[in-house]
């Protein structure tokens, strides 16, 4: 699944925004935390203890790392894993946030059929709560 926001923010700021994943909570009601559980604060390999409203805590590793541009974070259980790809790129006198979801593994389909609407909506939020926090930066 695929979702765009657009911001008056310049690309710079809304990558701030986006990159800075432990303070989500705090603007973004999709999330309720946001925990580093490495060393490291970003970059390829740093894993986040995610909490969201009514989803179980789920830990993400950072996968790929773009600085001012995008990041791809990735879940992993036995049965499905969840790929999030998340892209700055300008727009004119602002920028664009694509957010891209993608549920893989045995039981990606029962995801899939479970979860799109609700996915879907949490994303919006998402896009729409961070662009919105980089406009305020």
């Amino acid at each position: 699944m695929r979702i765009e926001a657009t911001t008056t923010a310049s690309p710079e700021r809304l990558w701030e925004t986006v990159a800075d994943v432990h303070s989500w909570p705090e603007y973004a009601p999709t999330f309720t935390s946001v925990t580093p559980l490495d060393v490291s604060a970003s970059g390829v390999g740093t894993r986040y203890r995610v909490k969201q409203p009514g989803l179980p805590a789920a830990t993400y590793r950072i996968s790929a790392w773009h600085p001012g541009h995008s990041f791809t974070w990735i879940s992993r259980s036995p049965a499905v894993t969840t790929t999030a790809i998340h892209t700055v790129r300008s727009d004119g006198d602002g920028a664009v946030l694509e957010l891209l979801l993608e549920w893989t593994g045995p039981f990606a389909w029962l995801a899939d059929r479970l979860l799109t609407s609700r996915a879907e909506k949490m994303i919006r939020t998402e896009a729409d709560a961070l662009t919105r926090h980089s406009e305020l930066r």
